[in-house]
């Protein structure tokens, strides 16, 4: 009995070792945030940026920038339950990076190592 758990518990924190790291997002908008219903959440993967939100926003403006200020990607897209993954890649030494969110007059800002 105490293998299976020892063998449970290291497959756990194996599995936990590889797993996306979450980007804290500030609100830097006007509009307070009462709640975290329709705030993406933020991870990264390596190169990947996984954005996800409970519920479905439209028409959201995505800027990451290296620590240089460089812009690495831009796009508008629609967030929603289902995961939208980003493809991140820079040539710099840099691994910092900002994430900007802006949508329905919000602004999210989150930074992150890649």
């Amino acid at each position: 009995m105490k293998m299976k758990t020892i063998t449970s518990l290291a497959i756990f924190f194996a599995t936990n070792l590889n797993a996306q790291t979450p980007v804290p997002i500030q609100n830097i908008g006007n509009h307070p945030t009462v709640h975290n219903s329709g705030i993406p959440t933020v991870n990264n993967d390596g190169d990947d940026v996984n954005i996800r939100c409970d519920s479905t926003i439209n028409n959201v403006n995505i800027i990451i920038k290296d620590q240089n200020g460089n812009i690495m990607h831009q796009s508008v897209q629609t967030i929603s339950p289902i995961e939208t993954t980003l493809s991140v890649q820079d040539d710099c030494e840099s691994r910092k990076a900002t994430i900007d969110l802006y949508y329905n007059r919000r602004h999210l800002y989150g930074v992150f190592d890649y």
